[in-house]
Parts: C-alpha cells; structure tokens; sequence
C-alpha cells in the first residue's frame, strides 16, 4: 500500500490548480446559484404567506416536504455526477435555467398546490446542484489541495453572498414578486452561461476518468456513497444541535436574561475566519486533529449551557459553539480525500442527503423536547448525542477512514 506524505512543493503544485479554468469557473458558478437561491429565500415567505394566504404552519410543511424531496433525489444526482460527466455541464446549464422557471412560479403562486409544485422542483434542483458543484471542483483541482480548494469556495460563497437574502426581500419590497422572481432567476442563469465554458473533456478524464461514462452502475441507488454512509452520518449528527441552538437558545438566554448577541456574532466571525484556513491546514496536517476538537466543542457547549449558572460561562459555551463548527468543513474534506474520483458525486450526493436527513426532523423534534423536558435536560441530551458522533468518527478513523487513504492513493498514483 501506498503511504501518502506531505510534501510541500507538491501542494504548491497542487495549489495551483485551483486557480485553473475549470475550478475558477465551478467556485463562480456556485456563488451565483447560492446568492439566486438566497434571494428566493429572501422573499419566499412573503409570497406565500403575505400574497398568497398560506398559513405559517403550511408553510413549515412546506420546507420538510422540500427537504425530503431534495433528500429523494441526492441519490439520482450523484449517479448522474459520477456516470456523464461528459455532459454534465449541459446538465448544469438546463438546471438553472430550469430555476429561472421555478422562481418565475412564484408570480402566479395563488394557492397550497401550486406552491408544492413549486417546492418540488426547487427539490430537485437544490438536490442536482448542491450534489454537483463540490463534485465538479474536486474533478478540477489536484487532490493534494483539495481541502484548499473546497475552504476557497465556501469562504469566497460566504463573503459574496451575504446580501443575497436582504437583497431578495429589497426588491419584492419595492418592486414586487414579479422583479424579484426575474432577478433572482436571472442570476442563476448567469451561473448556466458560465457552465457552458467549462472543460468537458478534463472532467471526463480526471484521474481515472473515461470519456463520459467514467464508471457503469447498477442502479440510480449506486449513486449513494454506502461506504461513505457511517461518516455522513456521523458529519451531520450536528445538525440536531445546530437546530437546537440556532431556533432555541435565543429564547433560552432571553429568558434568564442574558446578553448573548455579542457571544453569537464574535463567534460567527471567528468561524468565518478559521474556514478560510482551514482546508489549507487539512491538506498539510491531518484533517483527523481539526475533526476531532471540533467535534469535542460540540460537546463542551451544551453542556455548558446545560450547567452554567452565569452569563459569562452561557457565553463561553455559545463562544465555543459557533467556532467548534468548523468541524464541518474539515470533515468533508476527509470524505472528498479519502476516496477516489470517480465516486466523488454519489459522496457528495450521500453527505447532502444525511443533511437534509436530520434537517427534516430536529427542528420538530427539539422544539417537542424543550416543551416535554425544558431546556437543561435538551442541551445535556445533545451533549451526549455529540459524544456518540466524536466517539463514531475516531472509531471510524482507526477501523476504516487511514485504511481507505492509503488505498485510493495506491489507486491514484497507479
């Protein structure tokens, strides 16, 4: 078996590959389909609860049958992604293209059927491109900088798009739906043209690549990662606990008092930060250290919350909180690493569908559990929840994870 050591002209090499046509076009291309998809968010509610008289509990039906429809289709999505990557730029282009239409839905959106049918499709599409984009980027750059690569494109999303949700809601504001629906469209189509200019022929051949059909599957369900599974799961677990404190602890500290804004913004900003750094540190260090602590302070925090009887230990734990989730970036990148190309679209299709997986449940789940139990015995059950995903993923990491490196890296370098 090969051992893969770090080098570091070769990550330079590696490094520069990100500032490659397809990579700069796919990290282009995913900040436009977030900041249209943003601006959606943005007025979305206004349209169907102002306009067309939905009620609010519709409306969070709504949201769960999206998720679950986007869940459905993962699997689809990463075989397409693994499967034609030939083509998979047109398919990229007809899919914002096909967004424009389903924004433009919101124009004539006057009752419950049609805003199904406008979730639906907008299901379908978030599954296709939130499965697509990470896959592409990892076809286009070198895998010693992938987590560089993968760190770029979300903190870059993350700068460029943080208006996108005020700027959605200034425009039906002042213009109305039908603006806002064309505006919002009109810039995940500008993320189609930029599709179109995109390598085919690179794609098709990245590391063990062969012309549009880089591997024949089974079944649409083969577009699942299932080796993958235990460490999507395990990735995602936080999404419980995320929920919890992002619907929750705002009323948790309002009620006893506590100034908590200031906790939640400074903590925000240093995740915002540490995420820039982050995927260049997964590729010279072991993802496995950054993983590991985060994972910890996902556990340090509700059970801080859980215990403290001060403002300033609350803080803390919120402080740790939203750092801690830097976990996120760094343990995707160990999926992305450890396996090889040709199954980087069903990994990302897989890690995307436990997302919506715990998504579609723990907002109702938390919210059943504050109200049955109270808020001190939720953060320790979330403590513990969070202790059963540090402990799966060092499992993992010492029976699975170092073995399957050493393996696609001896495949790679074949």
């Amino acid at each position: 078996m090969a051992k893969s050591e770090f080098s570091f002209s070769g990550f330079l090499e590696g490094f520069k590959t990100i500032f490659t046509r397809n990579a700069l076009l796919i990290i282009a291309i995913y900040i436009l389909s977030k900041y249209s998809n943003y601006m959606k968010n943005g007025f979305r509610t206004f349209v169907i609860v102002k306009d067309a008289g939905i009620s609010k509990t519709v409306l969070g039906t709504m949201l769960s049958f999206f998720l679950l429809v986007a869940l459905i289709f993962e699997a689809p999505a990463g075989h397409i992604c693994d499967n034609v990557r030939k083509k998979l730029k047109y398919i990229l282009a007809g899919a914002s293209v096909l967004r424009l239409v389903c924004w433009l839905g919101f124009i004539v959106l006057k009752n419950t059927p049609t805003a199904y049918a406008i979730f639906f499709l907008d299901g379908v599409l978030y599954a296709f491109m939130e499965t697509a984009i990470p896959a592409i980027l990892a076809l286009s750059v070198d895998r010693k900088a992938m987590g560089s690569a993968y760190a770029v494109m979300m903190g870059l999303t993350k700068v460029f798009t943080a208006s996108g949700k005020a700027t959605g809601i200034s425009i039906y504001n002042n213009s109305g739906v039908a603006t806002a629906a064309l505006a919002a469209g009109a810039v995940a189509c500008a993320g189609g043209v930029l599709a179109l200019f995109l390598d085919s022929e690179k794609l098709a051949n990245a590391n063990g690549g062969q012309g549009s059909i880089v591997k024949k599957k089974a079944s649409i369900m083969d577009g699942i990662c299932w080796k993958m599974l235990p460490l999507c799961l395990i990735a995602n677990m936080a999404i419980v606990t995320f929920t919890g404190a992002d619907n929750y602890f705002p009323l948790y500290a309002t009620e006893r008092g506590y100034d908590y804004l200031g906790a939640i913004t400074l903590g925000n900003t240093i995740q915002g930060l540490l995420d820039i750094f982050i995927g260049v540190l997964c590729d010279i260090f072991n993802p496995m250290l950054i993983v590991i602590i985060g994972l910890a302070g996902q556990v340090i925090a509700p059970a801080l919350w859980a215990s403290a009887s001060t403002e300033s230990l609350v803080n803390l734990g919120t402080l740790i909180f939203y750092i801690s989730r830097v976990y996120g970036t760094a343990i995707r990148i160990v999926g992305m690493k450890a396996i090889s190309n040709t199954e980087q679209g069903s990994f990302q299709a897989t890690f995307m569908g436990a997302f919506n997986l715990f998504s579609i449940f723990s907002a109702t789940l938390i919210g059943w559990a504050i109200d049955s139990f109270g808020y001190k015995p939720v953060w320790f059950g979330l403590a513990v929840w969070q202790v059963a995903a540090l402990v799966g993923y060092i499992i993992l990491e010492m029976t699975f994870l170092k073995k399957l490196r050493e393996e696609t890296a001896a495949q790679e370098a074949a």
